[in-house]
């Protein structure tokens, strides 16, 4: 690929050269080697071969007509993960809770688990409705 360098990967080994010297200088051509398809000139939709401002141009329209879906806002991600974080605290909760009832003289085994799971649901509940609140808090511009 004397003469050209390229501009663009299409992924899979596929890319496009913009030819710099010689009769071609100034035009883009498909690379599609990887798919034994060969090299080729970039055409547009008129069969027209392109210039590499044709090409800048129907990427920047293409770009403008089909932008990026929005990055998920952080409250979207916090009520998503919300509940595996709460259940993990509630979990480690129980396994801290749960020794420390049995120091404290509760004999019955059931009678701990219900408190350090009411103790784990409570705190499942805390963290998933003051959460949001915080994660909103954050993103507020400041005035």
């Amino acid at each position: 690929m004397d003469g050209a360098i390229p501009i663009c990967h299409r992924g899979c080994g596929l890319s496009q050269w913009l030819v710099v010297t010689g009769e071609q200088r100034g035009y883009v051509w498909d690379d599609n080697t990887a798919d034994r398809a060969g090299i080729s000139p970039l055409r547009d939709a008129q069969g027209w071969q392109m210039t590499f401002s044709d090409w800048y141009l129907d990427w920047l329209r293409r770009a403008r007509d089909n932008p990026l879906p929005p990055r998920p806002s952080r409250l979207r991600a916090w009520k998503e993960w919300s509940p595996i974080l709460a259940a993990g605290i509630g979990f480690f909760v129980v396994l801290i809770f749960v020794p420390l009832v049995g120091v404290m003289g509760v004999r019955d085994a059931n009678l701990a688990l219900l408190l350090a799971g009411s103790a784990a649901l409570g705190l499942y509940f805390l963290v998933a409705t003051l959460g949001p609140r915080f994660v909103e808090r954050r993103n507020r511009p400041d005035k």
